[in-house]
C-alpha cells in the first residue's frame, strides 16, 4: 500500500514544487490554478491578481487587479462581479476550452472568458499596464481585461463605443464599497451626440464632458461606414495615474504621490455647481460666482419667465427677441470659451468658411463651432452644428471653445445703427472743431 502510494506523493511534490515556480510567474498556464492565497504579478511587479475581499467584508471574495506596491490596495479591475466566492475552496484556471475561469469548490462555474472556438493552447498573462490578457501559442490576444473594465481606467485604455452594433466600453461603479456588483452610475461615450463623454446614473445624464477636440480622439477607418468609435486620455507617464468612478457618481482623477506612496485626488467630475448637467434652461449659459452660479440670457434673449428667473429658477431658459430668418441674411455672434452646448451634429473637415455658409444655408441650423485636431500625426478639423434649443451652456474660461450663435440681422442692426451714429458724431464734432480753429485764425 506504502508503495502504490509514494508515486503519488513524488507526483504531487513536484506538482508543488512547480506551481510555486507559477505563481512568481506573470502567467497562467492550462491546468495551472491560482487558489485563495495566492497571487500572480506582472512581470515589472507594478500589479498583482488574485483573490481579495472588498471593505470590511470576510465572506465574500473576488478575482480581481491591484496595485502591488502600494501599500493601501487599489482594485483596479473585478472578474466576477456578480457571482461572488463564498467558500476558501475556489481556484482561478485555464480550462481544457481555452478560457481562463473562476471555479467554486463544488465545480460550479462562478465567471469565465466565455469565448467559444479559440485553441486549447491558451495561457493567461498579467501585464504592467494592468491588462490581464488571454493569448494563443502564437501570442495573439483573444480576450483582455481592458475590455471589460470595472469601475477604473488606467494609462492604455479605451473608452469605445461600436456605432453599428451599440456596444460600448464603459466604465460601471462599484454598488458600494462593499459591494463590487455594478452600481448604477455608468462612464463612457455619449451615443446621442459622438466626440463627448458622460457620467450618467441609469439614463440620466449627469455630467458631460467638451466635446472631444484633441488627437486622442479618433475613429476607426471612416466615420460615415466604420464600426467603432475610440476615445483615450492623455496620461502624464512619469506617475501613476488612474479615473475611477466612485459609489456616487462622481469620476475622480488621481495620481500617486511618491513621497506618501499613496493616491493625491487632482481633480473630480462633476466639481462645482456649473458642471452638473443642464444648470441653466436653454439659449442661457452657467457662470460661477464664487461658490454659487448664475444663468445669464445669451445676447438677444430674454428670460422666458422672468419671475421665475428673479427667484433662480432658471429651468424654463430664454427665448429669442427677434425671430430667425433662417436665411441667409441671419448673422452670427461669437462666445468666446464656452462649453459647447450638447445635441449636436458633425460635420468633418471643413474650413471656417465651410463650417458657416453649411450652418447659414442649413435652415435648421441655429449655431456652430470650428476645431482643428492638435497634436502628433492627426490633421483634420471638426465642424459641429445645433439645430432647435441650445442646451448645457457654461462660460468656461480655461478649457472652453467659440461658439458662433445664428442671430437676425435685425437683431445686429440696432448695435449698427447707433455705432454709425456715434461715427458720424464724432466726424461732426471733429469738422465743427475743424472750421471753429479756422475762423479764429
Amino acid at each position: 500500500m506504502g508503495q502504490r502510494f509514494l508515486p503519488y506523493l513524488i507526483w504531487l511534490l513536484i506538482s508543488s514544487l512547480y506551481w510555486v515556480f507559477c505563481v512568481a510567474d506573470n502567467r497562467l498556464h492550462p491546468d495551472n490554478r491560482i487558489f485563495v492565497n495566492q497571487t500572480i504579478t506582472s512581470s515589472g511587479g507594478i500589479f498583482a491578481l488574485g483573490f481579495f475581499s472588498p471593505g470590511n467584508s470576510t465572506e465574500n471574495r473576488y478575482i480581481g487587479i491591484w496595485y502591488n506596491s502600494i501599500p493601501e490596495k487599489t482594485v483596479v479591475w473585478v472578474a466576477n462581479r456578480e457571482a461572488p466566492l463564498v467558500d476558501a475552496s475556489g481556484v482561478l484556471t485555464v480550462m481544457a476550452d481555452g478560457n481562463i475561469a473562476l471555479i467554486d469548490g463544488k465545480g460550479v462555474l462562478l465567471w469565465s472568458s466565455n469565448l467559444t472556438g479559440i485553441p486549447v493552447n491558451t495561457s493567461a498573462v498579467l501585464l504592467d499596464s494592468g491588462n490581464f490578457v488571454l493569448r494563443d501559442s502564437e501570442e495573439n490576444v483573444l480576450w483582455e481585461s481592458f475590455n471589460q473594465p470595472s469601475d477604473t481606467y488606467l494609462p492604455t485604455m479605451d473608452i469605445s463605443l461600436n456605432i453599428n452594433t451599440g456596444k460600448s466600453i464603459d466604465l460601471t461603479a462599484w454598488k458600494d464599497p462593499q459591494d463590487p456588483s455594478p452600481g448604477n452610475f455608468s462612464f463612457g461615450l455619449d451615443r446621442k451626440s459622438l466626440l463627448q463623454l458622460v457620467v450618467k446614473e441609469g439614463s440620466k445624464i449627469l455630467w458631460r464632458s467638451q466635446p472631444w477636440r484633441a488627437r486622442q480622439a479618433f475613429v476607426v477607418g471612416n466615420f460615415n461606414t466604420s464600426d467603432t468609435l475610440i476615445l483615450s486620455f492623455s496620461f502624464t507617464e512619469k506617475v501613476l495615474s488612474l479615473y475611477t468612478l466612485d459609489t456616487s457618481g462622481r469620476l475622480n482623477f488621481s495620481f500617486l504621490n511618491p513621497r506618501g506612496n499613496s493616491w493625491s485626488l487632482m481633480s473630480s467630475f462633476p466639481s462645482n455647481a456649473c458642471d452638473i448637467y443642464k444648470p441653466c434652461g436653454a439659449f442661457s449659459f452657467c457662470k460661477l460666482e464664487g461658490s454659487a452660479h448664475s444663468c445669464r440670457c445669451l445676447e438677444g434673449f430674454e428670460p422666458t419667465n422672468m419671475k421665475e428667473w428673479e427667484v433662480r429658477n432658471f429651468s424654463r431658459g430664454c427665448l429669442r427677441k427677434v425671430p430667425l430668418r433662417l436665411n441667409k441674411k441671419d448673422e452670427f455672434l461669437r462666445y468666446e470659451t464656452m462649453k459647447l452646448p450638447d445635441d449636436f451634429s458633425i460635420w468633418w473637415n471643413r474650413t471656417a468658411e465651410q463650417c458657416m455658409t453649411g450652418c447659414l444655408d442649413d435652415g435648421q441650423c441655429t449655431a456652430y463651432a470650428i476645431a482643428n485636431f492638435t497634436g502628433g500625426d492627426r490633421i483634420g478639423s471638426r465642424c459641429l452644428v445645433w439645430s432647435g434649443e441650445l442646451i448645457d451652456l457654461v462660460k468656461a474660461p480655461n478649457s472652453g471653445e467659440d461658439l458662433y450663435v445664428r442671430v437676425a440681422s435685425a437683431q445686429l442692426a440696432p448695435t449698427v445703427a447707433v455705432v454709425a451714429t456715434l461715427l458720424m458724431g464724432a466726424s461732426f464734432f471733429l469738422l465743427f472743431r475743424k472750421r471753429k480753429s479756422r475762423k479764429g485764425k
